[in-house]
C-alpha cells in the first residue's frame, strides 16, 4: 500500500513538472516578444532631457493636435456606430416584418458571425487532435 502512495506522489510531481515546463514554454516567448519590447518602449517614453518623468505625456496631452485627434476619433466612432445601427435596424425590420424571398437565408447569413468563433475553434481542435 505504501508503494502505491509513493507512485501516486511521484506521478503528481511529474505532472506538476510537465505543467511547469509547458507554462514556461508559453510564458518565455510571450515575455521575449511582447513584454520586453513594451517595457523598452515605456522606458523610452519616460526618458526626458531632465531624467525620468511624465513630461513627454504632459506635452502631448496638452497640445492642440491631441485634442483634435481625440475629437476626430470620437466623431468617427460615433458616425460608424450610427450608420451600423441604422443599417442593422433596416435589415432586422425587413427580415421580421416584410415578406422577403429567401428570408431564412438572410437570417442565417446574419447569424453566421455568432456561430463562427465556436466553429473555428472546433475545427482547430479537430485538426490539432486528429482522429483518436
Amino acid at each position: 500500500m505504501a508503494s502505491v502512495s509513493a507512485q501516486g506522489s511521484a506521478r503528481i510531481s511529474g505532472d506538476r513538472l510537465l505543467t511547469f515546463a509547458l507554462t514556461l514554454a508559453v510564458l518565455l516567448p510571450l515575455l521575449a516578444f511582447f513584454v520586453v519590447p513594451l517595457v523598452a518602449i515605456l522606458g523610452k517614453s519616460l526618458s526626458t532631457p531632465d531624467g525620468i518623468g511624465f513630461a513627454n505625456y504632459l506635452r502631448i496631452i496638452g497640445s492642440r493636435r491631441f485634442l483634435e485627434l481625440v475629437v476626430n476619433s470620437v466623431a468617427m466612432s460615433g458616425l460608424a456606430s450610427l450608420i451600423t445601427v441604422i443599417l442593422a435596424f433596416i435589415f432586422a425590420y425587413a427580415t421580421q416584418r416584410c415578406r422577403l424571398p429567401g428570408r431564412g437565408l438572410l437570417t442565417l447569413i446574419a447569424m453566421l458571425p455568432l456561430f463562427a468563433p465556436s466553429l473555428v475553434q472546433a475545427q482547430g481542435l479537430v485538426l490539432l487532435l486528429g482522429r483518436n
